[in-house]
């Protein structure tokens, strides 16, 4: 028997779609192309305002199929009602829009629309009863008459008009909404229409706009795509997507099966996801499979079926039914969460997937004018916005469903709701206790259909009480919480990645010409990588520091800037002479490189999963142990010795730093100090001592407060002392690293680090909006920072942000090229340059051999005057040890960063700032990106040096306290306590 109402159910749905698109290509065959343009904007009407009476009217039926036939009939005549009230107010505006254009056709078709809105109706009344049957012989009467129209047209004694064709149309839809009155003996009821009409009005707004959504999408696309590109074009994706509809319509009539029957048998939601995905894998391979041979049909076949535009639409076909395999999964991911009355996530994600290929298909025909990219930028799209939703609903994991759904029940009073659960784990994990047996004698649970001589299920039952008893369940108020935030999360991951992904690439393919060649491919999946990883962890909300800076390089440096270069065919004049073949290389390491990042990232967070569930605890979100990380006297050491080295350093090379430029303040260094070198490695130690002593400062304060407040406060004279050092220690880092005078990457590091003290990333708000402006300063201010390196008067290089992305600054992919360029030259000297890195402070006449700049190795090996450049951590490590290298030492980054990214969310969990290291070194991590590495690392070395020195050691203490008094930390330690016992005891 539920065999029987599934493919009769779905029978229904075929002939019922059928019957609206047959006649559409009836009335084509007669009609010209103004009058067809205008008959199908008037039928496009008809069918959105039926697909949005099928979500609001029909979905709610549906969803009562384990009702009883009274209740399910009572719905249906006020549905009906509400479509006889609908339908002639949608007639008069056809006719008023289309009397003059069709004439006669328009009266058939205004008279049409309330009938068809009622009948369709009815279908799902005779459907939630268990008769699909009936509405399957009415139907098949009305699809067989619209064949034979469309038979007619064909091959007619007569050519028949525009008029005879509608009407006889319109007729066959009286005749089914006539035949379904008589089976069902329902009439509309006007009785308490507006407490119906209330009782799950929101639920029918979502339902409505759901259904109706898809249409709507349809239309915008192609008239937007048709005025921004030529009729050709949307002829093309019009023929194709007509040859596919098929599946289409196969979609909507899952949809009527599982609902219906999932409904009525109660089934599991990991029971429904299963049959759910192997329908999905069946359509998409049905999809591929009839696309691969219409794509082989002979063209004299493919006209008869769509005439000239065959040729067009065949050329898209391959791509479009790649973006109708996406869709088929992310029908199968809606009708999962419709099933379970998850309407508002179904919205979201039906809202987001409109909105997205809304987006793709403008940006495709801006850009590309043509339909093959315009169905590449859809079947993007779709991919997309498919992966997120999973990636956030997950339905494979094990829920709790409930046994009866009713969208109207907060307007009348009933027994509580059972809910079913799968498993223990399923309702432990949803907050909800279990009860045995029945919820109450006068409410038992109700019996559920199984097939004969089957065990009867054991279901284990909980209580949720009515609406206005919700407060008293916080889990359904977390659960519905915690929904809210997941389509929050996937929207602003799904538009970051439209902004980063489509539209900013696009506006550069746009603004640069037409490409000449395909090299530019290869910085757009460099592109499309880097904005994927970035606009997951802003959906999340992950407060990832490391992988921010990683990511906005990838993204800017090695995907935007070579993409304008490769465009424009203009690389940098700092690199002459860069050889464009080789391009496909620099973009291979390039992609090597992230996706060993990207491994390495995820094993990470698999071995963290791993050991969450083993300690049952989750490790990304427990918070850090709270702790002293600095050490007072150590701190105080460094900071007055950070002060006696900065005051040297400006009496020596000038008081005022801020009112030099770049060069003016390098040549005092060189004056002051012999050899140069030396006079570098001084200024190392001078700025990165006075940037840790600052954090180190603000870090103890912090902590201090912390302690405060659990009862163990700091003396008074100490917190006035440290806040007096901030005040002289900030005034002498921001004169010594201001950006006037200083490289963009140290006063660059050196602001950031005091905003991650500050509280920047505090908060995932402030971690998104810090994230974007981050992004946004290195592609328009970055440039611009440069603007006093030669001169105190600003000097301005670029106008736009295109320019500014074929300038020296961004030559990080060309010196990717060059460096693979001289390896596979004059070979890979295996670890040499790392040495040089490692042992960075022997002088050169102590080592006559030692390693230069890879940036210089680089330059002299493609024989460049000016050797300054660059050399991108990819290069460095490709020059060290050819692709092993590359994969291993990305690999090892990747896991390294992750792991020190999450114990950095714990901290800025607990202290609303990173550990002194964390304030720092992610926004150094730029130029060690950049590199290149030898000139870098004496910063490098000195950060660790005062980090490590400041930092707090655990004490070991023979008279410690091995647990925590009463109101007093953990971490307090013993001498500071039994300086406090001392004082209370006195």
């Amino acid at each position: 028997m539920t065999r029987f109402r599934a493919v009769a159910g779905g029978l229904d749905q075929l002939l019922s779609s059928t019957s609206n698109g047959l006649i559409i290509f009836a009335v084509a065959v007669v009609s010209t192309p103004q009058q067809f343009g205008h008959i199908t904007v008037l039928m496009t009407a008809l069918v959105a305002v039926l697909g949005a009476a099928r979500g609001a009217f029909g979905t709610p039926l549906l969803l009562k199929s384990d009702q009883s036939s009274d209740q399910i009939r009572r719905e249906g005549s006020h549905a009906m009602m509400a479509a006889l009230v609908i339908g002639p107010l949608l007639g008069v505006a056809i006719l008023l829009v289309g009397y003059g254009p069709v004439g006669t056709a328009a009266v058939w078709l205004a008279l049409a629309a309330p009938f068809v809105l009622a009948q369709d109706v009815l279908r799902y009344v005779v459907i939630a009863e268990g008769r699909p049957d009936q509405a399957a012989i009415w139907d098949g009467i009305w699809c067989a008459g619209t064949a034979a129209l469309l038979l007619m047209s064909w091959w007619g004694p007569n050519e028949p008009t525009i008029s005879l064709l509608v009407g006889g149309w319109t007729g066959l839809a009286i005749i089914a909404f006539i035949g379904l009155v008589a089976t069902l003996r329902i009439k509309p009821r006007f009785r308490g229409a507006m407490s119906w009409l209330r009782a799950g009005l929101t639920h029918r707004v979502r339902y409505g706009v759901d259904a109706g959504l898809e249409q709507v999408t349809v239309f915008v696309i192609l008239t937007g795509v048709g005025l921004l590109t030529t009729p050709a074009v949307t002829a093309a994706l019009r023929g194709a997507t007509a040859v596919l509809a098929p599946i289409g319509m196969f979609g909507n009539a899952i949809q009527l099966i599982v609902i219906s029957e999932s409904t009525r048998l109660s089934s599991q939601p990991r029971q429904v996801w299963h049959a759910l995905l192997r329908i999905a894998i069946v359509t998409g391979f049905v999809t591929a499979t009839g696309g691969l041979l219409l794509y082989l049909l002979p063209e004299r076949f493919g006209t008869y079926l769509l005439g000239d535009s065959w040729i067009l639409a065949a050329f898209v076909l391959p791509v479009v039914v790649l973006e109708y395999i996406a869709s088929a999964f992310s029908l199968s991911l809606a009708i999962y969460l419709r099933t379970f009355n998850r309407s508002a996530e179904a919205l979201a994600l039906k809202i987001a997937l409109s909105m997205t290929m809304i987006t793709g298909a403008t940006v495709g025909a801006v850009v590309f004018h043509s339909a093959i990219g315009v169905a590449i930028c859809l079947a993007l799209s779709t991919l997309f916005v498919t992966g997120i939703a999973y990636a956030l609903v997950r339905p494979w994991r094990p829920r709790v469903r409930a046994a009866s759904v009713d969208i109207a029940a907060e307007g009348f009073q009933g027994p509580p709701t059972q809910l079913i659960a799968e498993s223990i784990e399923a309702t432990s994990h949803n907050g909800i206790r279990l009860l045995d047996g029945d919820l109450d004698p006068d409410h038992p649970s109700p019996p559920h259909e199984q097939a004969p001589g089957a065990e009867a299920p054991f279901w284990r039952s909980v209580r949720v009480l009515p609406v206005r008893h919700w407060k008293k369940l916080p889990a359904i108020i977390i659960s519905r919480r915690e929904a809210g935030r997941s389509a929050k999360a996937a929207l602003i991951a799904l538009w970051t990645f439209v902004v980063m992904g489509v539209l900013v690439p696009a506006v550069i393919v746009q603004l640069s010409g037409y490409p000449k060649n395909l090299y530019w491919i290869g910085p757009l999946l460099i592109i499309a990588v880097s904005a994927a990883r970035f606009a997951w962890f802003m959906g999340t909300g992950e407060r990832r520091l490391f992988e921010l800076i990683f990511w906005c390089f990838s993204y800017a440096f090695l995907g935007l800037a070579p993409l304008a270069q490769l465009l424009r065919e203009s690389w940098p004049v700092t690199v002459p002479r860069t050889d464009t073949s080789f391009a496909w290389w620099g973009s291979a390491i390039t992609l090597v490189g992230i996706v060993a990042f990207l491994i390495g990232v995820g094993l990470d967070r698999v071995l963290q999963m791993r050991r969450s569930a083993a300690n049952a605890t989750d490790v990304k979100r427990q918070p850090a142990e709270m702790k002293e990380t600095v050490d007072y006297r150590r701190m105080m050491v460094l900071t007055l010795a950070a002060i006696a080295l900065n005051a040297y350093y400006l009496s020596s090379v000038g008081v005022v730093q801020f009112v030099k430029s770049r060069d003016e303040s390098l040549q005092a260094l060189t004056s002051a100090f012999a050899p140069p070198n030396a006079g570098i490695v001084f200024r190392s130690a001078v700025f990165m001592s006075i940037i840790v002593s600052w954090v180190a400062l603000v870090r103890y304060r912090r902590e201090a407060k912390i302690a405060a407040r659990r009862g163990c406060p700091e003396s008074a004279g100490r917190l006035n002392l440290n806040l007096v050092l901030i005040v002289i220690v900030g005034v002498l880092l921001l004169n010594s690293l201001n950006p006037v005078s200083n490289a963009r990457y140290l006063s660059g590091t050196a602001v950031l680090a005091i905003a991650a003290a500050l509280g920047m990333f505090a908060s995932s708000f402030r971690f998104r909006a810090s994230a974007y402006g981050f992004l946004l300063a290195l592609l328009v201010i970055f440039p611009q920072a440069d603007a006093f390196r030669y001169s105190r008067e600003a000097n301005v290089k670029v106008s736009n942000p295109i320019e500014a992305l074929l300038t020296p600054d961004y030559d990080s992919f060309a010196q990717i090229v060059n460096g693979y360029t001289i390896a596979i030259r004059d070979g890979i000297h295996v670890g040499n340059q790392a040495l040089g890195v490692i042992l960075f402070w022997i002088p050169r006449a102590l080592w006559p051999g030692k390693a230069y700049d890879s940036g210089i190795v680089i330059a002299n090996g493609r024989g460049y005057s000016f050797t300054n450049l660059s050399a991108p951590l990819w290069i460095e490590f490709f020059l060290n040890g050819g692709w092993i290298a590359l994969v291993i030492g990305m690999f090892a980054l990747g896991a390294a960063l992750h792991r020190w990214d999450t114990r950095l969310d714990k901290e800025l969990a607990q202290y609303s700032m990173p550990t002194i290291l964390g304030c720092i070194l992610p926004f150094y991590m730029l130029i060690l990106l950049r590199g290149s590495l030898l000139q870098a690392a004496p910063y490098l070395f000195f950060t660790l040096v005062c980090a490590y020195f400041v930092q707090r050691r655990p004490e070991k203490e023979p008279d410690a306290v091995p647990a925590p008094f009463p109101g007093l930390p953990r971490w307090m330690p013993a001498k500071r306590l039994r300086r406090e016992e001392l004082t209370n005891s006195v």
